[in-house]
C-alpha cells in the first residue's frame, strides 16, 4: 500500500477533468506502470463524499473480474487524496466511436461490459460511471476491461461539482444519479443502453450545452428512434433501446444481462449488418416526439418565453421551476396600456445594455494595458543569495539556474576521483542536494531534518528537526538558511545554531527551493501560487495566481522572475509589484525540471522533450497568446497554414525521451539529461545537438558543469564524468570508427552466453545476425532474451568510442538524485539515504 505521493514516480499525464487529474505513474512496489488518479483539491473540504469513497473503495478492489480493471486502493496524505489502479494500454471505445461495426460485434462488446457489471452488482457495488470512455478495447483482439467504478459519488450532492462536470458525464448516467437519489443495477442499465445507442447510431440520443438542459430532455423526452437514425437498423431494435432508456428505473431492464439478451435476439437475425447509413427521409420522420406518448401540447415558460412540453417540470433555456394555473379572471388579465408601458421599460433597458456593453469592454482593454505599480514598502534588508568561488549556497547554484561554475584546471585532473571522504546517512532516500557556504554544508532531509555539517570532516555542528518531508535544497543567504517542505511551510533558522527565525505557511505542498534575491525570497507551492516574502520577516509582500502546482525552483533575470508549473505555462512576472509580464503554454505537457537563463533567454525543459528558448524581456500584447492559439487551432484542422513560433518564443527543439530535470548552461552550451540515459550538448543558439553521450543508465540527474567537464548521476548509483572538448572533436570527425573490436563488447557477448569469432561485425559496425546462427544454432535471436541482451552489447560498443571522453565513479548501492560541487568536493544525494562528499 501506497501512503504518500512520494512512493510514486509521475510518467506522464493522461487526462484532467474538473474532479480530478489522471496519471501514468510507477508505484514503488510496483513492476509496471500504473494509474494514479489525484482529486482536486477543492474537494478536501467534501468530507462526506470523501468517507463514502474510502467506505466504498474497499468493497470495489475486491471486486476481481476478466472484464474489469482492477483497483488497488484509495489513499489520502497530507490532504491530497487519490485512487490507485492497474493500467493498461488499450484505446476506450471513445476513441474508436468513428469505426462502424456490425451489430454482432457491438452485442458482443455489450457482453462482456455486462459481465462486468454482474460481477460488480453481486458484491452490492453500482458501477455508476459507465460511458464510452471507461472501457478500453483490446487492439486487434477480444479484451475488454471497464474502469472507474464509483467515482460518479465526486459529481453528487454539491452544485459547484455538478458545474464542472463534463455534459457527456450527465448524458451516460441514470437521471436518477444525476438528482442524488439512490442509484440500482437499472441506474447501470440505462448507461449501458446509452452505450449501445452511441454505438448503433453514432449519435447522443439527449444532447445540449448544459448538464440541466439534458437532464430535462431524459426526464421530459423520447430520444429518435435509432430505425429512424440509421436504416440498417432493425424496428424491433427499437423497442429495447427505449426501454433501456426509460426515464423511471421501474420501466427498465432488472440487470444488464437481460438487456443485451434482447438484444442478441435480434442481432442473431441481422449479424452482418453495418451501422451508420443515413436514411433519406422527410424531417418529420426524425422528430423525436414521433412514437412518443408525451403529448404535443406545450406550456410557456414565465420567465424566459421558452416553450416546452406538457409534462415537463423545468424550462428547458432557464431551468426554471413551470408554474401552472387555472384560466385567468378578468382582473388578472393585462390591459394593452400596461403592455406597452413594460415594452417601453424592456426597450430602454435592452438600449441601456446595448450602450454599456462597448463601455464595458473598452474599459476591459484599458485594465489589460494599464501596468499597476503597487506602492510596496521596501524590504527590510537587501540580503541576497551568492554562491562565490567554491560554493554552491542554493539549489541550482545561482539566481538564474546555471548549474555551472569554473575552477582550477588541477581540480578536474585530481579532484572527483570517487574516493569518499565522508558519508551522511540517514533513514530515509536523499532526495535534495546540499548548500555550501563558508565551509559549511547545510542539508535537507527526508527524516524530518536539517543539519549543518562540517565541510572536512561531515561532523554535525547543529541539527534542527522538522515536520514532514523536504524535498528543496536549503538557501544560504546572509545570517540564515531557508527551507521548504512538503506541508506548506517555509522556515528562516539562524545560521549559527539553527534556531527558527520565523515561520510562513502556503495551502500547498512546496516541492522545489526557495531563491532569495534583495531582500525578498520567492518560491512555488502546491496550491498553485508563487510568492515573495520579505527575507527577514517572513511577511508576505506579493503572490501571483498560476493554473497548476509548481514543483520546481523559480530563476531570475534582473528584475524579472520566470516560473513554470506542471500544466506545461511558463509565467514571467515582475518582482517590485507581482504582476505576470508575459506567459507562454507548450503544447499539452507539463514542466518538473527548472529552467536556466542565460544573457536574458530562458531555456525551459518540457517532459516530453521539447526544449524552448524564450526572451525573458518579452512583454506580452493583449490577446495576441489567443490569436495565436486559434491559428494554431485552424492549422490542426488543416485550415490554414502553420503559425510558427509564438511571440518571445526564439527556437524550440525536440529530444528523445523525457526531460524531468533541469537545465545547465554555460556561455555557448546547454547540457541536459534525458530519462532514457542521454546527455546532450545543445548549441543555445539555435537548439542543434552538438553531441550526445549514451550512459547506458536511466533516470539520470540534472547536470553539473565545471569548466567543460558534465557530471550526471544515474540509477545504478553510479556517477558519469564527461569530458566535453573531446566529446565535441569526437563528434566533429567526420567517421567515427573502431580499428578493432573492443574487448569490453567481447566480455559482454560471452558474458550473455554467446559463441563468438572475428567476424561477428558487420563493415557498418552492427551484429552480423547471420553469422550469430551459425555460431549460436540453439540459440533463437528472436528471443526477448536474445534480443534484450543483443541490444545491450551494442550499447557498450557504441560506447565504445567514447570511453576516452568520460569516466564512471562508482559510488552508491541506489539512484543519485542529486549533484553538488563546491570547491574541491563533489556531493551526491542517493536514494540510499547517504550523502556522499567525494574528493
Amino acid at each position: 500500500m501506497n501512503h504518500s505521493l512520494n512512493e510514486f514516480e509521475f510518467l506522464d499525464q493522461l487526462a484532467s477533468t474538473g474532479t480530478t487529474t489522471t496519471y501514468k505513474v510507477k508505484a514503488n512496489d510496483r513492476t509496471n506502470p500504473s494509474v494514479l488518479k489525484l482529486l482536486r483539491p477543492y474537494l478536501e473540504n467534501e468530507d462526506s463524499m470523501l468517507a463514502s469513497l474510502s467506505t466504498q473503495m474497499p468493497t470495489i478492489a475486491q471486486v476481481t473480474h476478466e472484464n474489469i480493471l482492477p483497483v488497488f486502493e484509495k489513499s489520502e496524505y497530507q490532504g491530497k487524496h487519490w485512487i490507485h489502479r492497474e493500467y493498461i494500454d488499450w484505446p476506450s471505445l471513445e476513441q474508436e466511436i468513428d469505426e462502424p461495426r456490425d451489430i454482432s460485434s457491438i452485442v458482443k462488446i455489450l457482453y462482456k461490459v455486462s459481465a462486468g457489471l454482474q460481477a460488480y452488482h453481486e458484491k452490492g457495488v453500482i458501477h455508476g460511471n459507465i460511458k464510452l470512455s471507461n472501457i478500453f478495447i483490446e487492439p486487434n483482439g477480444d479484451g475488454l476491461y471497464i474502469a472507474d467504478a464509483g467515482l460518479s459519488i465526486l459529481h453528487q450532492n454539491s452544485s459547484s461539482r455538478k458545474t464542472i462536470r463534463s455534459k457527456n458525464s450527465y448524458v451516460y448516467a441514470a437521471p436518477e444519479i444525476s438528482q442524488n437519489k439512490p442509484a440500482s443495477t437499472e441506474s447501470d442499465v440505462y448507461s449501458l443502453a446509452m452505450v449501445a445507442y452511441v454505438l448503433l447510431t453514432g449519435q447522443l440520443p439527449f444532447n445540449a450545452v448544459d448538464p440541466a438542459t439534458i437532464l430535462v430532455r431524459q426526464l421530459s423526452a423520447s430520444p429518435a428512434l435509432p430505425s429512424s437514425i440509421d436504416s440498417n437498423l432493425p424496428e424491433n431494435l427499437d423497442q429495447i433501446l427505449i426501454k433501456g432508456l426509460s426515464p423511471q428505473q421501474e420501466s427498465r431492464y432488472r440487470d444488464p444481462k437481460q438487456f443485451v439478451d434482447d438484444l442478441a435476439t435480434v442481432a442473431q437475425f441481422n449479424v452482418n449488418m453495418k451501422t451508420r447509413v443515413p436514411r433519406q427521409v422527410d424531417n418529420a420522420e426524425f422528430d423525436p416526439g414521433i412514437n412518443s406518448e408525451i403529448p404535443v401540447v406545450e406550456i410557456l415558460c414565465s420567465v424566459c418565453g421558452q416553450t416546452n412540453l406538457s409534462n415537463a417540470e423545468w424550462c428547458v433555456d432557464c431551468w426554471s421551476v413551470l408554474q401552472r394555473s387555472s384560466a385567468s379572471t378578468d382582473s388578472g388579465v393585462i390591459t394593452t396600456t400596461e403592455r406597452d408601458i413594460r415594452k417601453k421599460r424592456r426597450d430602454k433597458i435592452i438600449l441601456m445594455l446595448k450602450l454599456s456593453l462597448p463601455m464595458l469592454f473598452l474599459g476591459y482593454l484599458g485594465l489589460q494595458y494599464y501596468d499597476e505599480r503597487r506602492e510596496l514598502p521596501s524590504p527590510v534588508s537587501d540580503v541576497t543569495a551568492v554562491s562565490e568561488a567554491g560554493e554552491w549556497s542554493m539549489e541550482n547554484r545561482n539566481l538564474s539556474g546555471l548549474n555551472t561554475q569554473y575552477v582550477s584546471e588541477a581540480y578536474l585532473t585530481d579532484k572527483y576521483s570517487g574516493e569518499v571522504r565522508w558519508a551522511l546517512e540517514t533513514s530515509k532516500p536523499m532526495v535534495a542536494g546540499p548548500a555550501v557556504k563558508d565551509g559549511v554544508v547545510y542539508v535537507a532531509t527526508q527524516d524530518s531534518r536539517v543539519l549543518a555539517l562540517d565541510e572536512n570532516s561531515g561532523d554535525i555542528l547543529w541539527e534542527h528537526e522538522t515536520v514532514g518531508e523536504l524535498e528543496g535544497s536549503p538557501v544560504v543567504a546572509g545570517e540564515l538558511v531557508y527551507y521548504t517542505g512538503e506541508n506548506g511551510r517555509v522556515t528562516a533558522l539562524n545560521i549559527n545554531d539553527g534556531s527558527t527565525i520565523w515561520v510562513y505557511q502556503s495551502q500547498g505542498p512546496i516541492m522545489g527551493s526557495p531563491i532569495v534575491h534583495k531582500g525578498e525570497i520567492y518560491f512555488g507551492s502546491g496550491d498553485h501560487n508563487i510568492y515573495g516574502l520579505d527575507a527577514m520577516t517572513g511577511k508576505e509582500r506579493w503572490r501571483f495566481a498560476t493554473e497548476e502546482w509548481i514543483t520546481n525552483t523559480p530563476v531570475i533575470w534582473e528584475d524579472l522572475i520566470l516560473v513554470s508549473s506542471i500544466d506545461g505555462r511558463v509565467n514571467v512576472i515582475d518582482m517590485d509589484t507581482g504582476n505576470r509580464r508575459y506567459t507562454f503554454r507548450g503544447i499539452g505537457r507539463t514542466v518538473f525540471g527548472s529552467p536556466t537563463i542565460t544573457d536574458g533567454i530562458a531555456y525551459v525543459p518540457f517532459d516530453n522533450g521539447y526544449i524552448y528558448a524564450i526572451n525573458v524581456p518579452e512583454k506580452e500584447i493583449l490577446f495576441n497568446s489567443r490569436y495565436y492559439r486559434l491559428k494554431l487551432q485552424l492549422f490542426w484542422w488543416d485550415m490554414a497554414e502553420h503559425p510558427g513560433l509564438p511571440a518571445g518564443v526564439i527556437w524550440g527543439t525536440r529530444l528523445k525521451g523525457h526531460l524531468s530535470k533541469s537545465i545547465s548552461s554555460d556561455a555557448d552550451r546547454l547540457y541536459v539529461t534525458s530519462d532514457e540515459g542521454n546527455v546532450y550538448s545543445i548549441d543555445r543558439n539555435n537548439g542543434k545537438i552538438i553531441w550526445k553521450y549514451p550512459t547506458n543508465d536511466t533516470l539520470l540527474s540534472a547536470p553539473v558543469v565545471v569548466n567543460n567537464t558534465v557530471f550526471v548521476g544515474g540509477l545504478s548509483g553510479k556517477i558519469h564524468k564527461i569530458d566535453g572538448e573531446i566529446m565535441e572533436s569526437i563528434t566533429l570527425e567526420e567517421e567515427t570508427s573502431i580499428s578493432s573490436i573492443p574487448m569490453s563488447f567481447l566480455d559482454c557477448m560471452t558474458g550473455a552466453g554467446f559463441n563468438i569469432s572475428d567476424s561477428i561485425l558487420t563493415s557498418e559496425g552492427t551484429i552480423d545476425l547471420a553469422e550469430m546462427r551459425k555460431l549460436n544454432p540453439n540459440i533463437s535471436m528472436r528471443s526477448t532474451t536474445a534480443q534484450t541482451s543483443l541490444k545491450g552489447c551494442l550499447g557498450v560498443l557504441e560506447n565504445a568510442k567514447f570511453e576516452e571522453a568520460s569516466q564512471v565513479l562508482d559510488i552508491a548501492n541506489s539512484r543519485i538524485n542529486k549533484i553538488v560541487i563546491a570547491g574541491k568536493t563533489l556531493y551526491a544525494s542517493s536514494r540510499d539515504g547517504n550523502l556522499y562528499a567525494i574528493e
